[in-house]
């Protein structure tokens, strides 16, 4: 059964192995993938997507997502979990984890209307007249 998911929400949608589940960038999980991986999110958000991310971070990252997920699949929680993770291949997890990791990085970020995210603008110089 596929859990429904809110991609507005950060939320990420991971199968394993005939298993279906949503994963979202939180405090607790983004913090245990950097412990994990011995890297920030940008720097492996940035490594996915240049395709120089160590398989086995990703394999890391994936088997997190899964123990931090609201529905975890059953026998996330054991080391034998990394190899049914292990056995979808890189391919199958490069796309949800960039997505995850995507989201991660521009959380709290808000859109603007016309799509992307806000930018604030630059503050001016003490003494700088803006008029003319």
């Amino acid at each position: 059964m596929s859990n429904s998911f809110n991609p507005h929400r950060g939320e990420v949608e991971f199968k394993l192995d005939g298993l279906t589940f949503t994963a979202r960038p939180t405090f607790k999980l983004i913090a245990a993938i950097e412990q994990e991986c011995g890297a920030s999110i940008l720097l492996l958000s940035g490594k996915i997507r240049a395709a120089a991310m160590h398989f086995h971070e990703a394999v890391r990252i994936a088997v997190l997502a899964a123990r931090h997920s609201d529905t975890p699949p059953a026998g996330a929680e054991k080391d034998e979990f990394l190899e049914t993770v292990f056995q979808l291949g890189p391919i199958n997890l490069l796309l949800p984890i960039s997505q995850l990791l995507g989201a991660a990085v521009s959380t709290g970020q808000k859109e603007k209307k016309g799509g992307g995210a806000a930018q604030s603008k630059p503050a001016s110089s003490p003494g700088t007249n803006t008029k003319n």
